[in-house]
């Protein structure tokens, strides 16, 4: 018999409910983002190349309305 990890936060059950395509945008281009938003604030330079700071914010905002869109979608069908 195996013992389950303990899903203390629900996080596996969340992540469960998003499509591949999602899951996939979300590590390969709203983690990136996330990191070089993040970055680009603690080093200051978030005034400095704007077009980059809108893009990062963007990609990284896209992800987080997809996610939050699935999540919502599986709480109302009872998913969750």
């Amino acid at each position: 018999m195996t013992a389950k990890r303990a899903d203390i936060f629900g996080y596996r059950r969340m992540w469960a409910v998003l499509p591949k395509w999602v899951r996939a945008y979300t590590l390969f281009l709203g983690l990136p983002a996330w990191a070089v938003f993040a970055l680009m604030i603690f080093s200051g330079q978030i005034f400095e190349y704007e077009t980059l700071t809108m893009l990062a914010f963007g990609i990284f905002g896209s992800a987080a309305a997809i996610q939050t869109f699935f999540v919502a979608k599986a709480t109302w069908r009872g998913e969750i």
